[in-house]
């Protein structure tokens, strides 16, 4: 078995998903890896069911496997007992009852946020970049759109700085969310099992946070919102105008005048 590296193939659960497997290979441009031998050469798979898109990583210490899920487990935990429109989240970007803002979250990752204030009824947009979590996420969403097509949660392939550039006047949204990776303190201060992932299947993209504040807050209509660990600083060592704080988290609130 060769050396494993940070390498990353797709496969499937069995013989009908073949076809669905090799065609997301083809959009990932990524190897479809079909016999046991050629599964062992790879750090990560991803792996197509007939009931959704998986994970699986190969870890010293056994295997780890995560699937984007928005019904079920502490996603849909959190929108039945979080409180919703009395969520901070749903303070920070403004929502009240008359007014649903239109919301780009710009590091979109798995879209826990988005769902949030999605199925408060907000018009949420993801931004990806990784192509791995997008086609987890866009997965997840496929699953919740089909049980719950009232929730305007989509998501897009795409590094936010060039897109953000490209939105005419009409298309700004109201709000740009922010929730940009934050190096750990310690070992434990990460153990989530989504967290673990995103770190893995970001490492090798360039975080440039600080643009991406600067570029939303060109590009938002009415504010940013960013979230940060409470022992952070503000981003780029901007100070937001309002904060809404946690006992774990805040969110720092940019006010724009577009």
């Amino acid at each position: 078995m060769q050396n494993q590296q940070l390498t990353i193939a797709i496969s499937y659960s069995d013989a009908t998903q073949q076809e669905r497997a090799a065609a997301l290979a083809q959009e990932l441009h990524l190897p479809l890896a079909t016999t046991d031998t050629e599964k062992a050469g790879y750090k990560f798979l991803l792996e197509q069911s007939a009931q959704h898109l998986a994970i699986h990583w190969y870890k010293e210490e056994g295997i780890l496997t995560f699937v984007v899920e928005y019904l079920t487990g502490s996603a849909a935990h959190r929108r039945q007992f979080g409180g919703s429109t009395r969520q901070l989240i749903a303070r920070a970007v403004g929502f009240k009852k008359d007014y649903h803002p239109t919301i780009i979250d710009a590091t979109g990752g798995f879209g826990r946020d988005g769902f949030v204030l999605a199925s408060i009824g907000c018009q949420v947009k993801l931004l990806e970049q990784s192509p791995f979590i997008y086609a987890l996420t866009a997965d997840g969403i496929s699953r919740l759109n089909a049980e719950e097509p009232d929730i305007k949660l989509s998501v897009e392939h795409i590094d936010a700085l060039h897109f953000l550039p490209t939105l005419q006047d009409n298309e700004k949204p109201d709000v740009i969310y922010l929730d940009p990776m934050y190096p750990a303190r310690s070992k434990s201060a990460m153990v989530k099992k989504a967290s673990q992932f995103l770190q893995a299947l970001t490492a090798s993209y360039p975080m440039h946070e600080h643009q991406l504040l600067f570029s939303s807050l060109e590009h938002a209509k009415k504010r940013v919102v960013v979230k940060r660990p409470n022992w952070a600083g503000h981003l780029a060592n901007f100070t937001p105008n309002i904060t809404y704080q946690s006992k774990t988290t805040r969110f720092d609130v940019y006010t724009c005048g577009n």
